[in-house]
């Protein structure tokens, strides 16, 4: 099993990510809605820490990565 260091962060729509470098926020861009951005990143549920919000800086998670 490896751990890998990540940030969880959510967008102002709602949306929620795990970031595997540490986010930028990147604030509305014609009539879009404001996000976090890095390159590398995937969506995980937005039931996930309800207590986290766009206001919010994104916080350090520790993951286990299971094999396939």
């Amino acid at each position: 099993m490896k751990v890998k260091t990540g940030w969880v962060a959510r967008d102002e729509d709602g949306g929620l990510k795990l970031h595997w470098e540490k986010p930028g926020r990147c604030e509305r861009y014609e009539g879009t809605y404001a996000y976090w951005f890095s390159c590398d990143w995937v969506s995980i549920p937005k039931h996930m820490y309800q207590g986290l919000n766009w206001e919010d800086e994104p916080f350090k998670v520790k993951v286990d990565l299971l094999p396939d």
